[in-house]
């Protein structure tokens, strides 16, 4: 019988190590059923605090899994029980040497790396094969079972999009978009737009910045191209997700002062605005951001008609940590397109972190192993490449010595 699953919510933040890659990729969990219950931790623990305000009932959450070398400008992604990294550029990373043996070509064109680590199986991250191109920060994406992974192209022949199929091991590149690219920027951001009747069905939304008015869709099933008639649709990226004929999204309104989410049906040009404050959203104490960096909200789909938002304070909330709010509700489609109040609070925590300068939020299926207030057992969870990349070196070095003394 297959063991049951439940999403949780993930944010990938860099750590300092000692090895020869500088720095290690840690996963931390915003969900209250992972974590044992504990009035303090050491330094780098991340405190969760239950409620509003700080109560009788903290927690502290433990990283739910690591990847033992980091590549800046690199591409997180998660798509049911898998987590996906790819691209980036660390040119001390001994694991991605494969790539391009030669390290300004490393350098200049990222890597062509791909990783990823299925939840449901265990906890060890595995190398899928090379990108066809080498990219920085790729747009991920799953679809229909095959992995596309989508611009950050350093070179002019670089191809824009290419595709891993489902048990298969070699990208195949696919036809450019109908109109100009730029090779170094995302000027063109995908959304991929699942057909339930018809997965096979199933095809990708690009808008075209920063027009926002120039819309195209790649079909995989026929691997065309076409252009798509659309009003202007404010926000669509970046953080946007697809259900058929309507989207849902998140943009912030500088005239109304606000952070909106969005229902938009691009067929019947219908849409409605939910101010996120207003729905208790987001706590009243968030700041709006009026300077950059101050701080960001990130909506992620946990599945079916189910959201969640994670806002970041970037205030110093001291020894450089950062404030989360964290929320899960459930979007109404009907009651949106009515004019009524269309979010339903499932649940919500506020916690101080450390700072994320890795900007990933992933919801993810992981094994539901424990019941409320439990813990994921850490030896299952903490995958060990370090390890074995300790032991490779430690064999690397003791060969190298004994030509020395030949």
């Amino acid at each position: 019988m297959p063991e049951k699953l439940q999403k949780v919510v993930l944010l990938a933040m860099p750590v300092k190590d000692k090895s020869v890659s500088y720095f290690k990729v840690e996963f931390y969990a915003f969900d209250e059923g992972l974590f044992p219950s504990k009035m303090s931790g050491g330094d780098d623990d991340l405190v969760l605090v239950s409620g509003t305000d700080a109560g009788p009932c903290p927690f502290v959450a433990k990283h739910t899994s690591l990847l033992d070398h980091c590549h800046r400008f690199a591409a997180f992604m998660a798509n049911k029980s898998r987590m996906y990294y790819a691209g980036g550029v660390n040119s001390n990373c001994r694991t991605c040497h494969q790539d391009f043996p030669d390290r300004a070509t490393r350098e200049n064109n990222g890597q062509r790396s791909v990783f990823c680590m299925d939840t449901a199986t265990g906890s060890e991250w595995t190398r899928l094969p090379l990108m066809t191109y080498g990219r920085w920060v790729p747009q991920l994406h799953v679809l229909d079972g095959a992995l596309y992974a989508i611009g950050g192209m350093k070179e002019e022949q670089s191809a824009f999009m290419e595709v891993l199929p489902e048990n298969e091991d070699e990208w195949i590149t696919l036809p450019d978009p109908p109109c100009p690219v730029k090779r170094d920027y995302h000027n063109l951001t995908a959304v991929p737009v699942v057909v339930d009747e018809k997965p096979e069905d199933s095809y990708f939304l690009f808008v075209l910045l920063p027009k926002l008015d120039v819309f195209y869709t790649y079909t995989p099933k026929s691997n065309s191209w076409a252009v798509l008639d659309s009003s202007s649709i404010p926000g669509l990226v970046p953080h946007t997700f697809a259900f058929d004929s309507r989207f849902v999204y998140l943009y912030t309104d500088i005239k109304a002062n606000a952070h909106k989410l969005v229902w938009h049906n691009i067929r019947l040009g219908q849409y409605h605005e939910v101010d996120l404050l207003m729905e208790g959203m987001i706590p009243p104490s968030a700041p709006f951001p009026e300077d950059v960096g101050v701080c960001e909200i990130a909506l992620f789909h946990v599945g079916g008609n189910e959201f969640g938002l994670l806002w970041v304070d970037a205030c110093d909330m001291g020894k450089g940590s950062d404030g989360y709010w964290c929320c899960r509700f459930t979007f109404d489609y009907k009651r949106a397109l009515a004019g009524l109040k269309c979010c339903s609070l499932l649940w919500y925590s506020r916690c101080i972190g450390p700072k994320r300068p890795i900007r990933a939020v992933l919801a993810v299926d992981v094994p539901d192993h424990s019941t409320k207030g439990g813990h994921y057992h850490e030896g299952h969870y903490v995958s060990t490449p370090k390890q074995v990349l300790e032991r490779r070196d430690g064999a690397e070095m003791s060969e190298r010595e004994a030509r020395s003394k030949q």
